[in-house]
């Protein structure tokens, strides 16, 4: 018998109690993925198993499909499509290295589980997996005693197996009802052929609230992570609204709410759009904005549309700036933000980098390490303003080459996102 924070982490789910007792499987990142010739459930049946995975995605990916197969979502949505009734998220040796099991149960504790109303039903609820928790080092490792694949062997090829044990996942939750609007700004385009569609800058506006206290503060400011992205979202807003002459096409200005719970504003937005989705040409998502000097950019999600790229290249090239590739690959950040919902809505988008000398990139790091979801994220911890305001005109002149280029923005031809969710209209021929 395993116990709730400290060997086990259980997140609230949408069903009033569930229980499941089932054998288990390893299904190693839980991936399918024929067009890279991976599928972690090849050999296993997990019809009416629990399937046990570790998180991320081979690393032989490139990085952004890498981050798109490492999204939660997608590992639920291919486990309940093998049939699989259960989940257990393993916990191995890179995720130790990243931070210990202790210092993540710290983070996560008490954290709800949200999800917004369709038709009156929890979007995305996928009530076919009937438990699902995450598993500390020591009941992981316990998990393929027996199994004939040590962890450790597991972890350095993480092949399909069925392991030798039936495990029994018993959850009981908690409901209430919340309300929390998105805010949404229109500026209309100034060209009649161009007017009826729109490019959408956002930014998330809420952040972790009152949480578990780090030396004597239990308030988490958000200060970078978001209201940075948000002072930016109504600066760019502003700035637009004082141009002599209106962009050709229209501009929408949108604050989500429930990003940290899930990309909840802006997975509610794209489904229920307030103009006609098709509509939508590009996102432009500021999640934080660069609190200290910067010698190039990078984009992330701008390599999968000709136009995002080029309108990104335009604006870094008025800058004086470089753009470089994504400095930090591995962090899986296309998925994690507001972007990732209209990427998956077939719609192409981007969030801007900046990347740094090595003094800056320390500092940025340490931010990482030390303020990052933490109640020091407040005004108080250094921040070059000048740097801020540079990287919000940055992002204000892609969005202006964007709304006024002839063309929409279209997936790449064969693009991994464009295959996957776009449309004829939305691809290149």
């Amino acid at each position: 018998m395993f116990a709730a924070g400290r060997d086990f982490l259980m997140r609230a789910g949408f069903e009033a109690a569930t229980e499941i007792e089932a054998p288990v499987v390893f299904a190693g990142y839980g991936v399918t993925a024929p067009e890279r010739g991976h599928d972690d459930y090849a050999g296993v049946d997990a019809k009416g198993k629990i399937v046990a995975y570790f998180a991320g995605a081979p690393a032989s990916f490139p990085p952004e499909e890498r981050a798109h197969f490492a999204a939660t979502p997608t590992k639920v949505q291919n486990a309940v499509a093998h049939g699989a009734v259960g989940l257990l998220r393993l916990w191995n040796d890179e995720d130790e290295k990243a931070g210990p099991w202790s210092g993540f149960v710290k983070l996560v504790s008490g954290i709800g589980s949200f999800a917004w109303l369709d038709n009156g039903e929890a979007h995305d609820s996928y009530p076919q997996i009937r438990g699902s928790a995450g598993l500390g080092p020591e009941p992981s490792q316990l998990l393929f005693k027996g199994a004939g694949v040590s962890y450790a062997d597991a972890q350095a090829k993480p092949s399909p197996v069925v392991l030798p044990v039936r495990v029994r996942i018993v959850k009981q939750s908690r409901f209430a009802d919340l309300g929390s609007p998105n805010v949404v700004g229109l500026l209309r385009g100034s060209d009649p052929q161009l007017a009826g569609e729109y490019v959408v800058f956002s930014a998330h506006l809420d952040h972790l609230g009152i949480g578990e206290p780090v030396n004597g503060d239990a308030i988490y400011n958000g200060a970078l992570d978001n209201a940075a992205g948000v002072a930016a979202l109504i600066e760019i807003a502003r700035a637009f609204a004082a141009l002599p002459e209106r962009p050709r096409r229209s501009l929408l200005f949108v604050a989500f709410t429930g990003e940290e719970a899930g990309l909840i504003g802006s997975d509610y937005f794209v489904h229920h759009p307030p103009i006609a989705r098709d509509s939508i040409v590009a996102d432009i998502n500021m999640d934080g904005v660069s609190m200290w000097s910067f010698t190039s950019l990078f984009a992330r999600g701008a390599e999968h549309s000709r136009a995002l790229a080029a309108a990104v290249d335009a604006a870094a090239s008025a800058d004086g700036l470089p753009v470089v590739s994504d400095p930090f690959p591995e962090q899986a950040s296309l998925v994690r933000s507001d972007q990732y919902s209209f990427i998956r809505m077939g719609i192409p988008s981007l969030i801007l980098g900046a990347a740094r000398d090595a003094e800056s990139r320390a500092q940025a790091l340490d931010w990482v390490r030390n303020r990052y979801h933490q109640p020091s994220d407040d005004m108080s911890q250094p921040m070059d303003f000048e740097a801020a305001a540079r990287f919000t005109r940055d992002q204000f002149l892609i969005g202006y080459g964007v709304a006024q280029a002839d063309a929409r923005p279209r997936w790449n031809r064969g693009d991994f996102f464009g295959e996957r969710f776009g449309t004829a209209a939305t691809k290149e021929p």
